[in-house]
């Protein structure tokens, strides 16, 4: 969080390399430390919506979603800062592996939702883009858990899911955000380079990375 904080009140992007998706709340408790109130794009082939009461691995990291809108572990996340966001200042793109617990959850909240077919077709990732960032004067912290990505590239993790999306896309989202708000900053999480030997994936959030913090430059 301080260090966001930081790199805020300095003008700089920030940009978090994490283990997993739950370091990303500190990003936005930073910038509401500033007196800032981004909205969030969460990229992951995972929900990560479940709470205690329905998570069956016992894991923080299939809750990170819903601690970041007030669903899960409040106690902890008020102590990390984090102010909950509302979901509707919440777009979770590329979910693919779903839990039934988690799906009755999520179509029972305001968050929006693009899978990788509604992204795939312009008016309805558009439609979802322009509200978040209607939203979001603030503008809009990008969340990439690897393996949103299609694992064709090289695996992101053991939790890998096969129809992901391509980098690509990716970037392409950040641009459309760009091109409406502000992309303020970007995290990138669970990425796994044991199974990557040649790099390949790697290269490829290198870009999105590259090309979030291009886009922040030129504004």
């Amino acid at each position: 969080m301080a260090a966001t904080a930081d790199a805020v009140s300095a003008g700089a992007f920030p940009v978090l390399l994490s283990g997993d998706c739950n370091t990303s709340l500190g990003v936005i408790a930073g910038f509401q430390a500033g007196g800032l109130d981004p909205g969030f794009v969460w990229c992951d082939a995972h929900v990560d919506f479940h709470t205690p009461a329905t998570d069956r691995f016992g894991s923080l990291d299939c809750q990170g979603l819903a601690m970041l809108t007030g669903r899960a572990w409040r106690e902890l996340v008020r102590q990390t800062g984090l102010r909950p966001l509302r979901d509707n200042q919440v777009v979770l793109v590329g979910a693919r592996s779903i839990d039934l617990d988690e799906l009755r959850a999520l179509e029972a909240s305001g968050i929006g939702q693009l899978t990788v077919e509604s992204f795939r077709d312009h008016a309805s990732r558009v439609g979802v883009v322009e509200s978040l960032t209607r939203l979001s004067p603030d503008g809009v912290h990008v969340h990439v858990d690897a393996d949103v990505l299609d694992p064709s590239l090289a695996p992101a993790n053991d939790y890998a899911e096969p129809g992901g999306l391509e980098s690509g896309e990716i970037r392409q989202l950040v641009d459309e955000v760009a091109s409406r708000s502000t992309v303020t900053s970007i995290s990138v999480a669970s990425y796994d380079a044991g199974l990557d030997p040649e790099g390949v994936l790697a290269g490829e959030l290198i870009g999105i990375v590259v090309d979030a913090v291009g886009v922040f430059r030129s504004r």
